[in-house]
């Protein structure tokens, strides 16, 4: 499709709706209340001078990654690199810069409705010859080439030499690599073992997604954490309903509830308390997600959810060094 010029919140308006008609065909079933999310998309702002041949190719490599990163869509802007660059060209810079650990961060508070912080969530970037990558950008060259064991290393590494200079939890988010091989996994949990002190300060996430499609090794990661002293929490939460009951095999320490279900006004809020009653039973934590004004937020108490984060509590550098 060819689309006029308009601005982002036009277009990402036109994009959820069409989206949301082309999932209702692919899943009519009129006793289903629920809109699962089947169709993806990749977006291409044109810029002066592209070819035809030039906005297909980055049209293709924008469904990719949202198919890899598992979003509804990636719009390519100018200024992506990923786009501009090969697969294996950002290989062999993602390669460099986890051996030589070239990486740099920053985290966001994640508040609870008391106001006192539950952690902080860390971001990676990688450096490349003093310019930053946010993890957007090559996070699907890393789920291509199978490469996330290998970051989530990296990223405890990093932390762990700094650890001491900082006081109170982080939070990382694990990679699908890391629990996918048995192997990976028993490095990630010796590496856990080894460092006690670092450990015990870390609130370790994995996606729902990752939760359903490992759940033994999950489950495995969570008993040896808390045993650690660490923490455990399962990121994008609700995005399945139909599989809720692996809450209670994993409790985790908190959820962080799917921001989809959350700023979408037709969505009941009798349905987002039974969700927080739901993860409460196991004695989890409800964080709420891209929580951006007062109002919000008031939602999040009247919900009956313990914590939110967003742009209220903005994302700043994380000072290790």
């Amino acid at each position: 499709m060819i689309l006029p010029y308009c601005d982002d919140e036009t277009r990402e308006r036109w994009l959820k709706d069409t989206l949301d008609r082309l999932d209702d065909v692919v899943d009519a079933n009129p006793l289903v209340e629920t809109r699962f999310e089947h169709t993806r998309a990749g977006l291409v702002l044109k810029e002066p001078g592209m070819t035809r041949e030039g906005v297909l190719a980055r049209a293709d490599s924008a469904l990719r990654d949202a198919i890899e990163l598992r979003q509804r869509w990636v719009v390519v802007r100018p200024e992506n690199t990923l786009a501009a660059r090969g697969r294996q060209e950002w290989r062999q810079v993602i390669d460099r810069a986890l051996e030589a650990r070239s990486l740099s961060f920053v985290a966001q508070p994640v508040l609870r409705v008391d106001g006192s912080e539950l952690h902080r969530e860390v971001f990676v970037r990688l450096d490349e010859e003093g310019t930053q990558h946010p993890a957007y950008t090559f996070l699907p060259v890393i789920n291509h080439f199978q490469l996330g064991a290998k970051l989530d290393r990296a990223v405890l590494k990093s932390l762990g030499e700094n650890m001491a200079r900082f006081e109170g939890r982080l939070a990382i988010n694990l990679t699908a690599d890391s629990l996918a091989e048995p192997a990976r996994y028993r490095e990630l949990i010796g590496w856990l073992e080894s460092h006690p002190r670092v450990t015990e300060k870390l609130d370790l996430e994995v996606s729902e997604e990752i939760a359903l499609d490992h759940l033994d090794v999950v489950q495995q990661l969570f008993r040896s954490a808390h045993r650690l002293g660490a923490r455990c929490g399962v990121d994008r939460f609700a995005r399945n309903l139909q599989a809720m009951a692996y809450l209670a095999r994993l409790r985790p320490d908190y959820v962080k509830i799917d921001q989809g279900f959350f700023v979408r006004e037709e969505v009941d809020t009798e349905f987002l308390r039974s969700l927080c009653m739901a993860a409460h039973q196991v004695e989890s934590q409800v964080i709420v997600t891209r929580v951006e004004s007062d109002e919000q937020r008031q939602r999040v108490e009247a919900v009956g959810a313990d914590g939110y984060q967003g742009y209220l509590a903005p994302i700043s550098p994380l000072a290790l060094k």
